[in-house]
Parts: C-alpha cells; sequence; structure tokens
C-alpha cells in the first residue's frame, strides 16, 4: 500500500506546478488547473466545504467559468494546502483540518528600501538556504524553477511599468491596482514553490500599497521608493532562487556600476519556449539547406538542357527555400519592449539620483530585432540613456533660467526604415559644447596643436575616442570618458552605424542604424581579378562607371571621384588586397559608392555579379580578425566569398596611403 502523505504531496506538486503554469488563454492550462484540485480534492476524501482543500477546488472550477477573481483566491489558499498535506496522517483526518485552521503570521511593514538594502536582502536570502530553496521536491525542477523565473520576472516588469506611469499620475488607482496583482500574483506562485524570501518580500511590498489602493491616501514619492526599491530586491531574490549567484553587496565608498552588472537580461513573452542552442541549429541547417539548393540549382543549368519543366521546378524550389528561411530566421525575431522598459527605470533612477526632472518618452517599442541584436545592444542603450539624463540634461534652475521647460525630455524610439532598424536617443537638453570637444581631444593628443578646427562631422565624431569626456565631474553613473569608444564597438560588430548630432544649447540625437538579424544579409557580389567578395547592401549608396575627366588627384588624398559638389575617395580592392592579374584603369572599371560613419568611399571594382541574401559564416578562430572583412559566405559554385566590412576597409586604405 502506498503512503498517503506521499500521494497527497505529489498531487499538491502538480497542483503547484498547473499553478505557476497557468495561463487564461490556453483552454489545456485551464483544464488542468480544474483537474489537478479535483484529485487534490478526492485524496483528502471527506473534508468540509469549507476546508483549505475544498475551497481551492472550488475556485479551481470558477476558474474555467471565467471567474477573474478566483485565480487570486486559490493563490491566498494555497499555504494551508501545502500545510495540509505536509501534516496528513493516513489514520487520523482530523489533524488535517486542525493544521489548516492556524492562523498565517503576517510580515512586518517594510523600511525604506535603498540600494544597500536590496543588496543586504539578497545576501540574507543567499545565506538562509533553508528558507529560500524550495521543497525537495522542487529544488531539481530546473525546468519548473525558469518557469517561475521568467513569469515572476514578467510580473515585475509590469509592475516598473505602472510605477513610472504612478509617478506621473499617483491618483491614478489603475496603476495602483495593477502593481498590487503584479506583487500578488508572484507572492502565490512563490508560495507554490516554497520560496520564502520571494514570497515575504512580495508581501512586503503588497503593505507599502495596501492603504493608497483602499483610497485613503495617493502614493507619495517616497512610499514610491520604497515600491521601486522591492521590485528590485525580489528581482535579486527571483534570480537567486532560480539558481543564479547572489550580487556582492557594495563596498563603502564604490559606486549605479561596480557592484551590479549592466547587462540587462531580456525576456521575450514567449507561446511556445525553445532551447536557443536547438534554434542555432535549426537556422544553421537550414542556412547550409539554402547554400546547397543554390549550388544544384547552377548545377543543374549548367550541365543540363534545362527543359521548362525542370526550370519552372527548380524556380518553385528556390522561391520555397527563401520562405523557409525568412520564416526560420522571424523564430528569433523579440519586441524591443522589454529592453525600452528597463531604460524607462534607468533613467527615472539616474534623474532621481541627479535631482533632476526628466521626462522619458518610448515609441516604437514593438519593434522587433533579432533577439542576439537585441541582446547585444542592452548595454549600448543603457550608456546613452546614462548619458543623456546625466550629462544631456541641465538642473531644473538652468533649464528655467535659459528659458526652457523645469522638465527635460529625453526620447527613445525605434523604427524601420530601408530594410534596417534605427534606434534613436535624443535629448533636449545643453548639447555637446565643440570648444570643450576641440579642447580635451588636444589635450589627449587627437589633434595637433596647429591642426586646423575640425569640420562638424569629424568634430562629433571625437565623442566616440577612447577616454574623451567633456564632463567637469565624474558622478557614479558616468563622467569617467568611458563606454562612448565601447558603445561604437558594439554597433560596428553587429555591422550597424551609429551617428550624433547635436545643437548647443537645444539637445543631442545619437542615432544608431541596425541590421534586422545577425544570421542573413543582402548583399551586392561583387568581382575583382579571380575574387569574389559581397559588400553589403545596407553600405552601398550607388554604382557609376565614371568617365576620365571625373577622376582627379587631390594632395595627401590620391584619386578621388568628383560626384555633383563632393570628392569621393577611391579605394582600389586590386591593391588592398594585393590581387594579382591584368589591371584596368579607373575609368575602365566600375565604382561602387559605400558609407560608413558619414563618410564615403569608391570602391573600385571589375565587375558587379549581382545581388543575392548571403548566410554570414565567421571566418574561424585560425582566421581571427582580418582588417577590412567582416566574415564568409558559401557562393553558389562552392567557392567562398568574404564579406567586406566597409568601414574597417575605409580604415585600412587611409593606413595604406
Amino acid at each position: 500500500m502506498t503512503d498517503l502523505r506521499s500521494d497527497v504531496l505529489r498531487l499538491c506538486d502538480a497542483a503547484a506546478e498547473a499553478l505557476v503554469l497557468f495561463d487564461e488563454s490556453d483552454p489545456s492550462r485551464v483544464a488542468a488547473l480544474g483537474a489537478a484540485f479535483s484529485d487534490l480534492q478526492a485524496a483528502f476524501g471527506d473534508i468540509d466545504g469549507d476546508h483549505p482543500v475544498a475551497l481551492a477546488a472550488s475556485a479551481a472550477r470558477a476558474v474555467a467559468d471565467g471567474d477573474p477573481d478566483a485565480l487570486g483566491r486559490i493563490e491566498g489558499l494555497f499555504a494551508k494546502v501545502r500545510e495540509a498535506a505536509e501534516h496528513i496522517e493516513p489514520a487520523d483526518r482530523a489533524s488535517v483540518a486542525e493544521v489548516a485552521s492556524k492562523p498565517k503570521k503576517r510580515a512586518a511593514d517594510s523600511p525604506r528600501i535603498t540600494k544597500a538594502t536590496r543588496t543586504a536582502k539578497a545576501a540574507k536570502a543567499a545565506k538562509a538556504s533553508e528558507a529560500s530553496q524550495p521543497d525537495a521536491s522542487f529544488a531539481d525542477d530546473a525546468e519548473l524553477l525558469h518557469d517561475f523565473a521568467v513569469r515572476a520576472t514578467e510580473h515585475m516588469d509590469d509592475a516598473d511599468e505602472f510605477l513610472l506611469a504612478l509617478e506621473h499620475d499617483p491618483t491614478d488607482r489603475g496603476a495602483v491596482d495593477a502593481v498590487l496583482r503584479a506583487f500578488h500574483t508572484v507572492k502565490g506562485m512563490a508560495g507554490f514553490l516554497a520560496l520564502n524570501d520571494v514570497r515575504d518580500l512580495a508581501h512586503e511590498g503588497e503593505g507599502l500599497l495596501e492603504s493608497a489602493q483602499g483610497g485613503e491616501r495617493v502614493p507619495d514619492a517616497e512610499t514610491l521608493d520604497r515600491v521601486f526599491g522591492m521590485v528590485d530586491a525580489m528581482r535579486e531574490a527571483i534570480r537567486i532562487a532560480a539558481g543564479g549567484a547572489p550580487t556582492a553587496a557594495p563596498r563603502e565608498g564604490s559606486s549605479a556600476e561596480e557592484t551590479e552588472p549592466t547587462a540587462i537580461a531580456t525576456v521575450a513573452r514567449e507561446t511556445i519556449r525553445v532551447d536557443s542552442e536547438r534554434l542555432d541549429q535549426l537556422l544553421d541547417a537550414i542556412g547550409e539547406l539554402v547554400i546547397a539548393e543554390s549550388m544544384v540549382s547552377r548545377t543543374a543549368r549548367v550541365e543540363m538542357a534545362l527543359s521548362v519543366g525542370l526550370g519552372q521546378q527548380l524556380g518553385r524550389l528556390d522561391k520555397l527555400m527563401r520562405q523557409l528561411h525568412e520564416m526560420a530566421g522571424s523564430l528569433r525575431m523579440i519586441p524591443l519592449r522589454p529592453t525600452f522598459q528597463r531604460m524607462a527605470r534607468a533613467a527615472r533612477d539616474i534623474a532621481h539620483q541627479a535631482d533632476k526632472q526628466v521626462d522619458f518618452i518610448l515609441s516604437g517599442a514593438e519593434t522587433e530585432l533579432d533577439k542576439a541584436v537585441v541582446d547585444r545592444i542592452a548595454d549600448p542603450l543603457l550608456h546613452l540613456v546614462r548619458n543623456a539624463v546625466d550629462h544631456g540634461i541641465e538642473s531644473a534652475r538652468d533649464r528655467v533660467a535659459a528659458g526652457k521647460p523645469a522638465c527635460g525630455r529625453v526620447e527613445l524610439r525605434a523604427y524601420h526604415k530601408a530594410g534596417s532598424i534605427f534606434v534613436e536617443i535624443e535629448d533636449d537638453g545643453c548639447g555637446l559644447d565643440p570648444e570643450a570637444i576641440i579642447t580635451r581631444a588636444r589635450e589627449m593628443g587627437l589633434l595637433a596643436e596647429d591642426e586646423s578646427a575640425p569640420t562638424e562631422r569629424e568634430l562629433l565624431g571625437l565623442v566616440f575616442a577612447p577616454g574623451l569626456s567633456t564632463s567637469e565631474e565624474v558622478t557614479d553613473v558616468s563622467g569617467r570618458g568611458v563606454g562612448m569608444d565601447v558603445v561604437k564597438r558594439t554597433i560596428d560588430s553587429l555591422g550597424g552605424q551609429i551617428s550624433v548630432r547635436s545643437e548647443s544649447g537645444r539637445g543631442t540625437q545619437f542615432i544608431m542604424r541596425l541590421p534586422v538579424t545577425l544570421a542573413v544579409i543582402d548583399g551586392m557580389v561583387i568581382q575583382v581579378s579571380d575574387e569574389r567578395y559581397i559588400v553589403p547592401t545596407l553600405s552601398v549608396v550607388r554604382s557609376i562607371r565614371p568617365e576620365a575627366a571625373e577622376i582627379t588627384s587631390v594632395f595627401e588624398r590620391g584619386e578621388t571621384l568628383r560626384l555633383g559638389d563632393e570628392l569621393v575617395r577611391l579605394i582600389k580592392l586590386r591593391d588592398v588586397f594585393s590581387l594579382n592579374g591584368f589591371k584596368l584603369g579607373v575609368d575602365e572599371s566600375i565604382v561602387m559608392v559605400v558609407e560608413s560613419d558619414g563618410e564615403k568611399a569608391g570602391l573600385v571594382i571589375d565587375e558587379i555579379v549581382g545581388q543575392q541574401q548571403i548566410v554570414i559564416k565567421s571566418l574561424g578562430d585560425a582566421l581571427g580578425e582580418v582588417a577590412g572583412v567582416s566574415g564568409g559566405a558559401v557562393m553558389p559554385d562552392g567557392r567562398v566569398g568574404l564579406i567586406l566590412d566597409v568601414g574597417g576597409l575605409v580604415a585600412l586604405a587611409n593606413r595604406t596611403k
């Protein structure tokens, strides 16, 4: 005979899992919840209708009937259900009711939550392993803990969003209710899994806002600060509960950068979870399939008379392959909203720390990008937001003195344009100081003392030089002169571009142009001598066959091509890559005009083969980084073509003049 207590505990675990995985939009999940509690009630046998298990089972049935409050009732009852299950005795069912009727201890009101308090709470959670770790039945269930962490983090993201709304309108009852729901839901889920530290923090968070929900008063700035701190503490506790290491408490005197990681985890709202490694393998396999299909099609056309029927089937196959490739690539696309919301929270915290008034505006948050791109731009975005709030926006007093509103504006937006994704960060602050940039650049040796003043484009380009900062003081969040060069390197490594516009006294705008995906690019296949190269279509401006009269030599710049009112430097790929073979004159060649970071150049090539989608392949560790080359691609004839890095190629050509 099996042990009744063990059976009941297993059913209790199944009910907890059904609650954690519950999705009201999924009928199978709704049915699973009802079945789990029905089985649990049957296992307890003859119990009164007011017993916690009977009440929970009734609430589960109400969930299936569409009662929106029933799920909350289950969450409130589950701690008693679990306790009753742990104390059940096969020969003494009376003990079940006795244990279930014991009152539960309520947590005390929360003190003000500072960064030190958050880290202290995290350390305490890490040390209190018996209290913070889940029941033994859940401790080894990594999948269930992961599901909990994902859903709990989503609720904390929602809490952040509504707390930001409350700062704008403290009387918004709907926002108060939404934050309370987030805390209450996480408290319930944590209780099911015996994650006591998360449950207690959520309970404290509820207590902070309960009076505001009841209409007794609106939450003041201090209360909202405490709730924001509680959200941060819960995120840390959730991360620890899912298996992460605790963040070390800050040392006295140490800095929003030395103690907290800047990488921001992006959690997608998924319908079906797919292991990212498996998804990468799928995309690689489809990429290889695309290459194989193009090679087969090329061979068939060359070696066969190519009947009309075969040609039609090959065309159909090519179309299907492209559709499959695009569909597979779309599986990795996620919206920017979670990352943007984190930027809004970061801007709010930095503004409070700097005692500034900032209105942070988001637009285009539903724009989708490859997950790999979203993950890698999180740190650059955070750095730019920090700079905009800490350096760009003036104090309220200075803004009023300059005839501006006391509250500054920072806007983060994303949009599609010309096959790329543009992400812009714009502020209406003081703008960049040209004189300060020039002075600092000369102090660092980036500009010679006798060198003429740089053009506006060259001046703004100095912003990305390593170590250059015009800030008069170093704060906890910025001003050290590090970061902007890293921002540019990160964007460049993604095959994107970043530029800056600024007007003194009016504000600054950073513009990032990003590829939609890192797996595939649209490229122009060109030929130089016997070699083929791929130029990303993103970088191509135009292609021309120049007249001899349009080619001129300029002192210290070599040969240039006159395009209207501007001169474009010519880069002979044959010379750059030391290729052999008969050399055509420039006026007998084709010039492909490309652009990188606002600078144009003309690539002198022999022929344009055509345009096609390219599956990007790494050059491998053996070759490492090759100047002017960002990767490779297998061409339809089986040969490897190098993908040109336009920005690096311009720099390489400048060094070889």
